[in-house]
């Protein structure tokens, strides 16, 4: 339903925020991290989370315009973004 998958997605990204504040960003800085299903949804909200702690950001989709436009959204929130299309 809905409100399960909005309830997965709100219990994933509090799970990703945990995560980051018990690392230290020097510990992120500089380190590659691939996100499938990084076009929309939960996968970019990582892939925002991780850019803005210094990692090296890649996202994978399926769908090449949907994944594009996340790419742009993010580089234009500063988050340098690789898109590759891919499916897993």
């Amino acid at each position: 339903s809905m409100v399960m998958r909005g309830l997965l997605a709100a219990t994933g990204l509090w799970a990703t925020a945990a995560a980051l504040r018990a690392m230290r960003h020097e510990d992120l800085a500089g380190k590659t991290v691939l996100i499938t299903g990084g076009s929309r949804g939960l996968g970019l909200a990582m892939a925002r989370a991780f850019g803005r702690a210094g990692c090296r950001v890649v996202i994978c989709a399926r769908d090449e315009p949907t994944l594009a436009q996340a790419r742009e959204s993010l580089a234009a929130e500063g988050v340098d973004a690789l898109a590759l299309p891919c499916d897993v």
